[in-house]
């Protein structure tokens, strides 16, 4: 399901609707612009929606789902769960490492594999902007890119157990 969060707002009446309306006890996969809630990974003050802290029954209810929220607005690796709902944020075809994500469904979980596309145009254009931004950990955007998209954008998640695998414990496990 989509929610339109593309101003910073979550609580418009179209997506308080559909919230609203979302049985607890399916598995729900959503994509917003922005987080519904903050991790600590990005700093900056846009990081999530600006509406959500006075929303507790709306909280309460996104909390109380099970799934997976692929968010794009800051587009670099990181990701918050809260309780079975991982929110990730997901990569963009414009920012290195330029490509996109290839989302597999199962009964208990998802799992999505990132493609690059490779474009060292694209590539270079977006570090010209990235560079100079840092994150809470006083790392770079492309800094954070770099460490942490292979084990974020290549991933499975039980929701049911709410366990999140990496590529690597995947390939074991086959």
């Amino acid at each position: 399901m989509g929610l339109d969060t593309g101003l910073g707002r979550l609580c418009t009446p179209e997506n308080l609707r559909i919230i609203r309306h979302v049985a607890p006890s399916l598995p729900v996969i959503m994509v917003s612009h922005y987080q519904i809630f903050p991790d600590s990974t990005i700093a900056a003050p846009d990081r999530a929606v600006c509406d959500m802290r006075p929303q507790e029954e709306i909280a309460s209810r996104i909390s109380a789902w099970k799934g997976m929220d692929y968010i794009g607005h800051k587009n670099i690796p990181a990701m918050v769960e809260m309780n079975s709902v991982l929110h990730v944020n997901i990569p963009q075809t414009l920012h290195y490492p330029a490509g996109w994500l290839e989302v597999s469904v199962f009964r208990h979980g998802i799992r999505h594999e990132f493609h690059p596309i490779f474009s060292e145009a694209l590539h270079e254009y977006s570090r010209l902007g990235c560079a100079r931004v840092t994150t809470k950990s006083g790392m770079t955007m492309d800094q954070l890119r770099d460490a942490n998209a292979p084990a974020i954008w290549n991933m499975a998640y039980d929701w049911d157990r709410r366990q999140v695998f990496t590529a690597c414990e995947i390939q074991e496990n086959k």
